[in-house]
């Protein structure tokens, strides 16, 4: 009970003072529109070689979204709180330091799927995209254990700030890096095939490539073997980020890392 009544006051929070901006939410619209527009644009050139690019790339859009959220704004709270010089507060205070975080980005994770959901509708509405609609509900799962896996990546990453008071570097090479090899734009076929061992070792891919055969190919037993090597990368991931955030809080105290500098 007290999980969720932190919770919403922190997604309430959030919503209260963003909700001054409104402007912003014009903006998010405008820009998922001509983002959308350029790559419908551009599937026409690229469709001579890939078939159905726009629905291809538009999955990985949505997908992108999510694990940039996942993985940025753990890290993103974590720094602000420290700078600000009240993580030490919570952390001396009853307060569990993982639903400070979680809490903290709860908005950032809402303002996402809203985003990813209006992208979906205007891919397949207005651009439209070809999509097996009815698959939807069979990707909830997959979108569930991709948000424990990236989550995951994201709390490893706050654990490097409290240690070292600074990730912004390792952040966007990380970004960077799974947008690289993990087929977000592209298929994997482009890659190198001495670089494409690479891909199957990011949670990234195998959530890209489940979620394109359930929606794209109306294969669930293929998304299922996609499920299957997610699945364990969130069984690693978890245990090990929940112990590295914990070790490195342990470790920031000693250090001094969690006060104000």
């Amino acid at each position: 009970m007290i999980f969720f009544k932190t919770f919403y006051a922190f997604l309430f929070k959030d919503f209260k003072e963003r909700s001054f901006y409104r402007f912003g939410f014009i903006m998010d619209l405008f820009n998922i529109i001509i983002g959308l527009t350029i790559f419908f644009l551009l599937s026409k050139i690229v469709e001579e070689k890939v078939s159905d690019y726009f629905s291809f790339v538009l999955i990985g859009i949505l997908l992108q979204s999510i694990f940039q959220t996942s993985v940025s704004h753990f890290s993103i709270t974590t720094s602000k709180y420290l700078e600000k010089g009240l993580f030490e507060y919570f952390i001396g205070s009853s307060t569990n330091p993982y639903l400070l975080i979680f809490g903290s980005s709860a908005y950032n994770y809402l303002l996402t799927f809203v985003r990813t959901a209006i992208m979906l509708v205007i891919g397949v509405v207005i651009f439209k995209a070809q999509i097996y609609v009815r698959n939807l509900w069979s990707i909830v799962p997959f979108i569930f254990i991709s948000i424990i896996a990236f989550a995951s990546i994201g709390m490893i990453l706050a654990g490097i700030v409290i240690l070292f008071r600074y990730e912004g570097i390792l952040r966007f090479f990380i970004i960077y890096f799974f947008m690289l090899f993990s087929g977000v734009y592209y298929p994997l076929d482009v890659i190198p095939l001495s670089l494409r061992s690479i891909s199957f070792l990011l949670p990234l891919t195998h959530a890209l490539n489940g979620i394109r055969e359930i929606l794209l190919n109306n294969s669930l037993k293929k998304g299922a073997h996609s499920f299957l090597f997610l699945f364990l990368f969130a069984v690693f991931l978890l245990p090990f980020s929940y112990i590295f955030f914990n070790t490195a809080i342990k470790m920031g105290k000693k250090r001094g890392n969690l006060c104000y500098l």
